[in-house]
C-alpha cells in the first residue's frame, strides 16, 4: 500500500488535528471496556447531530443523536423524522403532528418526553427521550423462547406502572383547567419501553386522541393492533380510557402466561375474536397464577366496558394490593437487575455504544461558519498550548510588541479539509506551489528606524513559525508501519483516511509522521478490530492484530427441563435451558441426557453469526410409571397373571410394550379386565377405573 503525496495544508490538517475516533459497538465483553468499534458517520441534522439510525419504516425513521451545550453539556436524544417521499402525504403528516402536540403536553415519569416539534429543510420531525432499554414484547418473546413466563410480581409492577402513565394521559387537563383527556388507542408491549435503569415508559402516542382535537377518524378505518383493540374499538364506537385498560388487559395476560391473547389464523377471525373477546382462561395456561391475578385480568377484558375498570388508577390500586399481599413489592432497582442480567451482551453493546458517543462533538461536523478559525484556513479545531496541541504558546502566538508591528503577508489561503476518517493525514512533501515563498510587498518609502525594526522583528517571527511549521510537519522523522493479519486471507486494513488494501500476506504504510493513527482489520464473518496506533518516529513498527470469527448464541431447551448437555460429545456443567456462545457458521452435535428418559440427539446444529439459534428437543421417556386408581380403593390388582398388589398402585412399561391386561377385583365388586392405554411419550401417566360394587 502506497502513501499519498497530500499538499502542506493537508500535511499541517493532519499534524494538528486532535485525533478522535467515533464508532458504534458491534462486539462487547463482559469485562466493562469498549470493544470493537466500527466508525460511524455523523451527519448534521439542524442542530443535532445524528449518530446512527436506530429503526426505519416505510413513513419515518429514528436516529440517536446528540446535542450539546456550554459547560460541557451533552444530551443523547432520539430524533423521528418523516421520509421525503411521504411529505405530501396530509394525513400522515397530520398524525405525526398530533403525536407531537399530544405527546409534548404529556410529562409524567412513565411517560417517553418530547421535547421538540418542528421541521428542518421541509423534513418535519420530533426530538424525543431517549431511552436506553429494550421494550416489553423482547421481554416477553425472551421468557417465552426459554419456555418460561415473566415473574408474576415483575409483571403487575411493569402493568402498575403503566396503568400510572395513562392515567395521567387519560385524566389530564390543559392550562385553562379543562379537561383533554387523551386515549393512546394503540396500547401493546412493543410501544412499552423498559430501561437498564429499571424505569417503564409507555410510547408512540402517534394515533393518540385528545378530547379537545376536532379530528375524527374516518369511518370504516381502523387505527392500531387488532389483537390488542377493544371490542368497541373494533365495531368503530367512540373511545375512552377504558379501551386503553382493555389493552392493558390483554399485555398483563399475555405477561402472565406467557402465550398471545387473541391469536387466529386471518384478520377477520381475529376481529371476531376481539369483538366476542374469546379468551382461554389464563389459570388453564399458567396452573401457577393466582388467583387474584386472574381476577385483575378478567375484570381488565370485560367485553362490556362499563364492567371493567372505571380508571388505571383503580386497576393499579388493585395491583398495588396485589403485590403488597405477596410480600416485597418490586422496586425499580429490581427490575434493572433483572434486565442486566438476562440482557448481558445487550447491556454490554449499550454501555459500549453510549461511550462512544461520549467523545463525538457535533461542533467538528458543522459547516464552516462555525469551525475555529486559524491562520492556515483548515477546518480544524486547533488547541494552544495544551499537553495535546502541536505547537506550545510560545511557538504559536508572537509576543504582544510584535504581534502589535508590522506583520509579513499572510500565506496563501489552504482548502478547507474535511478527513474522510476522524485521524490525521499522512505527512509526505510539500507541493511546488507551497515551496516558494512569498513575496513581500514593496514599501512606498523607506521606513522610520522604528518601523524598520518592527518589520525586522516582525519577519523574525514570521520565520520563526514558519521553521516551526516546516520542521514539524517535513523534516522529522517518519515511521514505516507493517501489518500482518493473523486471520483469513481475505482480511482488509484501513490506516487512518486510506482507502482498504489487503492484508493478505502483509500491509505497508509508508512514512507515517509522528502521532496517533487508527488502524481497523476487516474481514467477512469475523470481528472487526479497531487498534489506535502512536507512532514516535521508529524507523519500523510492526503491528500483527489477530481476527477472531463472529459468534452466535446456541440456546438449547428440552422438553422436560433440566437434562445434562453434552456438546460435540463433551459434557457440561450446564442443564436445559441453557445458552452457549460459539463460532459463528460452526456445526455442532447436542446430545441431552435425564435420568428415566432416553437420550436425545441433534446434529448439524448451525450457528447463525450475531443472532440467537434455538434448538428445542423433546426427550422420550426409557419408562412410563402409570399409576392405576379404582373408586373405591383398595381392588387387587394382577397383569399378565402376575399379583401386583392394591390400588392405588404404579407398574412400569417401556414406551414401545403393548398397552397391558390388567384385571381389577374387589370383595363385593363386579370384576372388571380391561386394556390398559398409556401416553408413550410421557414419563409418567394415570388410569381410573370405576367399580361396579353392590
Amino acid at each position: 500500500m502506497a502513501s499519498r503525496g497530500p499538499a502542506l495544508s493537508r500535511s499541517l490538517a493532519g499534524l494538528l488535528a486532535r485525533p478522535v475516533r467515533y464508532g458504534r459497538v458491534e462486539n462487547a465483553g463482559n469485562d466493562g471496556k469498549l470493544a470493537n468499534v466500527v466508525p460511524m458517520n455523523p451527519q448534521m441534522f439542524g442542530r443535532y447531530l445524528l449518530l446512527d439510525k436506530v429503526a426505519a419504516g416505510g413513513m419515518a425513521e429514528v436516529w440517536r443523536a446528540k446535542i450539546t451545550g456550554e459547560a460541557n453539556f451533552q444530551r443523547i436524544v432520539a430524533i423521528k423524522k418523516i421520509l421525503p417521499h411521504v411529505s405530501e402525504d396530509e394525513d400522515f403528516i397530520t398524525m405525526f403532528t398530533d403525536e407531537a402536540l399530544i405527546t409534548a403536553s404529556l410529562v409524567h415519569a412513565n411517560i417517553g418526553q418530547v421535547y421538540e416539534f418542528s421541521k428542518i429543510n421541509d423534513v418535519f420531525y420530533i426530538a424525543m427521550e431517549y431511552i436506553s432499554g429494550k421494550d416489553l414484547k423482547s421481554l416477553w418473546s425472551w421468557s417465552k423462547a426459554r419456555g418460561n413466563v415473566m415473574p408474576i410480581e415483575m409483571a403487575a409492577f411493569i402493568v402498575m406502572k403503566m396503568c400510572d402513565g395513562l392515567e395521567y394521559a387519560h385524566s389530564r387537563r390543559d392550562n385553562t383547567g379543562n379537561p383533554s383527556a387523551v386515549v393512546h388507542r394503540d396500547i401493546s408491549p412493543q410501544n412499552v419501553l423498559i430501561s437498564w435503569e429499571g424505569d417503564i415508559k409507555v410510547i408512540d402516542f402517534g394515533i393518540a386522541k385528545a378530547t379537545e382535537k376536532s379530528g375524527k377518524t374516518r369511518p370504516g378505518t381502523l387505527k392500531g393492533k387488532f389483537a390488542y383493540m377493544a371490542p368497541e374499538q373494533i365495531r368503530g364506537l367512540p373511545l375512552d380510557g377504558r379501551s386503553d385498560i382493555f389493552a392493558i388487559g390483554v399485555v398483563l395476560y399475555e405477561l402472565a402466561t406467557g402465550q398471545r391473547g387473541f391469536q387466529a389464523d386471518s384478520e377477520f377471525s381475529l376481529l371476531e375474536m376481539v369483538r366476542n373477546v374469546e379468551i382461554r382462561p389464563p389459570s388453564l395456561l399458567n396452573q401457577q397464577l393466582p388467583a387474584e391475578m386472574e381476577r385483575i385480568i378478567y375484570k381488565a377484558l370485560a367485553k362490556d366496558r362499563d364492567q371493567r375498570y372505571a380508571t388505571c388508577a383503580d386497576m393499579s390500586e388493585d395491583l398495588q394490593r396485589f403485590l403488597l399481599m405477596r410480600g416485597k413489592p418490586p422496586q425499580p432497582r429490581d427490575l434493572s437487575a433483572f434486565m442486566r442480567e438476562n440482557f448481558t451482551v445487550d447491556w454490554d453493546k449499550e454501555r459500549g455504544r453510549l461511550e462512544s458517543y461520549r467523545e463525538v462533538n457535533p461542533r467538528e461536523f458543522q459547516g464552516a461558519d462555525h469551525q475555529a478559525k486559524t491562520s492556515l484556513s483548515t477546518s480544524f479545531d486547533i488547541d494552544v498550548g495544551g499537553e495535546d496541541s502541536a505547537f506550545s504558546t510560545t511557538n504559536a502566538t508572537p509576543s504582544a510588541a510584535a504581534a502589535a508591528m508590522p506583520q509579513p503577508p499572510p500565506m496563501p489561503p489552504m482548502p478547507t479539509i474535511r478527513p474522510a476518517a476522524p485521524v490525521p493525514a499522512l505527512v509526505t512533501t510539500m507541493t511546488e506551489q507551497n515551496k516558494a515563498p512569498p513575496t513581500p510587498p514593496k514599501p512606498a518609502k523607506p521606513p522610520t528606524p522604528p518601523k524598520t525594526l518592527a518589520a525586522a522583528l516582525g519577519g523574525i517571527a514570521g520565520v520563526g513559525l514558519l521553521g516551526a511549521i516546516l520542521w514539524n510537519t517535513l523534516l522529522q522523522p517518519t515511521t514505516m508501519v507493517m501489518i500482518t493479519v493473523r486471520g483469513p486471507p481475505e482480511a482488509t486494513v484501513r490506516f487512518d483516511e486510506l482507502p482498504p488494501a489487503k492484508a493478505a500476506p502483509s500491509a505497508t504504510i509508508k512514512k507515517v509522521a509522528k502521532g496517533d493513527h487508527m488502524l481497523i482489520v476487516e474481514a467477512p464473518g469475523y470481528v472487526a478490530v479497531t487498534m489506535p496506533v502512536a507512532t514516535h518516529g521508529e524507523p519500523v513498527l510492526e503491528l500483527r492484530p489477530d481476527l477472531k470469527r463472529v459468534s452466535g448464541r446456541l440456546l438449547v431447551t428440552s422438553e422436560p427441563s433440566g437434562a445434562a448437555i453434552i456438546l460435540d460429545g463433551k459434557k457440561t456443567d450446564k442443564q436445559t435451558p441453557a445458552t452457549f456462545e460459539l463460532e459463528a457458521d460452526s456445526v455442532h452435535e447436542v446430545r441431552l441426557a435425564l435420568a428415566d428418559y432416553k437420550e436425545a440427539v441433534k446434529s448439524l446444529v448451525r450457528i447463525a453469526g450475531n443472532q440467537e439459534t434455538v434448538e428445542k428437543l423433546k426427550l422420550q421417556p426409557a419408562v412410563v410409571r402409570i399409576r392405576l386408581f379404582t373408586t373405591p380403593e383398595g381392588a387387587s390388582v394382577k397383569v399378565g397373571g402376575v399379583d401386583m398388589g392394591l390400588t392405588p398402585v404404579t407398574i412400569e412399561r417401556a414406551p414401545d410394550d403393548p398397552y397391558p391386561q390388567v384385571v381389577f377385583s374387589r370383595p363385593g365388586c363386579e370384576t372388571i379386565t380391561t386394556t390398559v392405554p398409556f401416553d408413550r411419550e410421557k414419563g409418567e401417566d394415570r388410569y381410573d377405573t370405576p367399580l361396579k360394587c353392590r
